[in-house]
């Protein structure tokens, strides 16, 4: 499987990501967490294809600690 985080909505295009962590991994599920350096808006690609398909936004506008629960993994 294929991860990939990206951000908008921040003064520069691309803010430094600090604390990268995946946890809560279960079967069908995890959770990706992240910080960023200023207020952005994050969300993480998934799937198996390159790039990945599946978009999860993280549902918080504008800040600088991130958390997205990836779920329905087979």
């Amino acid at each position: 499987m294929l991860i990939t985080v990206s951000f908008t909505g921040s003064v520069r295009a691309n803010p430094d990501i600090f604390h990268v962590t995946v946890s809560d991994v279960r079967s069908n599920s995890f959770v990706v967490s992240w910080t960023t350096d200023i207020a952005s808006n994050g969300s993480v690609s998934w799937g198996t294809s390159t790039p990945p398909g599946t978009v999860v936004a993280d549902g918080v506008s504008s800040t600088t600690t991130h958390y997205v629960k990836i779920i329905g993994l087979s």
